[in-house]
């Protein structure tokens, strides 16, 4: 009884390395991924024209770029978070 639990506990203390530092470089991606961002916003501050379907317009490219992030941010956590159905 006594080498299963020592088997439980190593196996879940290596679970926790892993899990930890895969949240690390997910951390660590997702912040490099928005200093890109802010970078990239901050060197083009100019207005584009954006153009809609019911008109134009125009907005700052950073403030496009962002609605954009934002957008892809969200369509992927509805993609990895979407209900799972069984089949039986």
């Amino acid at each position: 009884m006594a080498e299963s639990t020592q088997h439980a506990h190593a196996t879940s203390a290596h679970t926790e390395k892993n899990g930890g530092l895969a949240h690390n470089a997910r951390v660590i991606v997702g912040t490099l991924i928005l200093a890109a961002l802010v970078v990239f916003g901050v060197d083009n501050r100019r207005t584009v024209k954006v153009s809609w379907i019911v008109g134009n317009g125009t907005a700052p490219l950073v403030a496009v770029l962002a609605a954009a992030a934002v957008a892809g941010a969200l369509i992927g956590w509805l993609y990895f978070h979407r209900p799972r159905h069984s089949h039986h």
